[in-house]
């Protein structure tokens, strides 16, 4: 059986199973359901492949599965819409008020109406319609056309999805220093100090406020003047065996900072959120931790959404 579509977004992905699926009848579970359309997005491939579903599009993006014959057929095309209309823009989270967007609606557990989110996320009116179409468009948040409002059903999808845009090595300044009596004096003395300067830590130390994971070998701070930061927690310059990160937003950009929060012993870190992003485009074994703090975020929920 074929569904053959021009486009396919998330939001329609229920629809095309259930035509796809007419009978549950011992048949039902033979032959293929196959999926096709100019072009698959990755987001829409992983779905289809998760309800188990066949798909090819024209750009060469195919996954055939047969039980009966035995079959299975995958090969890779085009990651990226090759027939969007020239200056058209990529549905896409990146960008800073993406992030607002995405922060606003994963660190809030309610319904929203747009207005409400322009003014918690603090977007503009027409950055948050693109953003929430898009999210629409993908299965991330859900309509209810009866009220005019919308939810975030998965919003661990979400924080994902925001990974797969979202790099803070990327968006932000690194620089690289050393701490030189270790990581673990640092952050005990930073938090008995303060700063001067508005920091967060991320990433591991942040991490392990919830969900301890291992022995913390370096740290990573967003800091808004990474330069004073270092001067106040006497940090040195390094070009190699650096065991401390200053993340600075190389534009007028806090959303890094939104909720950040002091631990008990005094040490500022970034909202779980914020730091389960970081993590899952971090080094090494960044990403296990990230899972270790999602399946924290997730059992812990009251503890973080408000």
């Amino acid at each position: 059986m074929v569904d053959a579509k021009n486009t396919v977004a998330r939001r329609d992905l229920a629809g095309i199973e259930a035509n796809l699926r007419p009978s549950a009848g011992p048949s039902d579970t033979d032959g293929v359901r196959l999926v096709t359309a100019r072009y698959l997005s990755p987001p829409v491939r992983e779905e289809l492949r998760g309800r188990g579903l066949s798909f090819a599009d024209t750009t060469g993006n195919i996954e055939l599965s047969s039980a009966r014959p035995g079959l299975f057929v995958r090969d890779v095309g085009a990651d990226a819409d090759p027939f969007r209309r020239s200056g058209r823009p990529r549905g896409t989270l990146k960008g800073e008020p993406a992030a607002r967007v995405v922060r606003a609606l994963v660190d809030r557990r309610r319904s929203w109406k747009a207005t409400e989110l322009v003014e918690a996320a603090r977007t503009s009116v027409g950055a948050t319609y693109r953003v929430v179409d898009y999210l629409e468009s993908e299965g991330l948040v859900t309509m209810r056309d009866d009220t005019g409002t919308f939810t975030v059903p998965d919003w661990r999808r979400l924080l994902e999805a925001w990974s797969a845009d979202f790099n803070t090595f990327e968006v932000n300044r690194v620089s690289a220093w050393i701490a030189p009596r270790g990581v673990q004096e640092l952050t005990e003395r930073v938090g008995a100090a303060g700063a001067p300067v508005p920091y967060a830590a991320t990433a591991s130390v942040a991490a392990a406020t919830w969900a301890p994971y291992a022995p913390v070998r370096s740290a990573f701070f967003y800091a808004e003047d990474a330069r004073a930061i270092a001067e106040t927690w006497d940090l040195r310059r390094a070009d190699q065996g650096a065991n401390v990160f200053l993340l600075e937003p190389t534009k007028l950009d806090d959303v890094a900072l939104v909720g950040a929060r002091a631990r008990t012993d005094g040490l500022v870190v970034a909202a779980p959120s914020q730091v389960a992003v970081d993590l899952l485009n971090g080094p090494g074994r960044s990403p296990s931790e990230a899972e270790e703090l999602l399946s924290w975020m997730t059992d812990h929920e009251d503890e973080w959404r408000s």
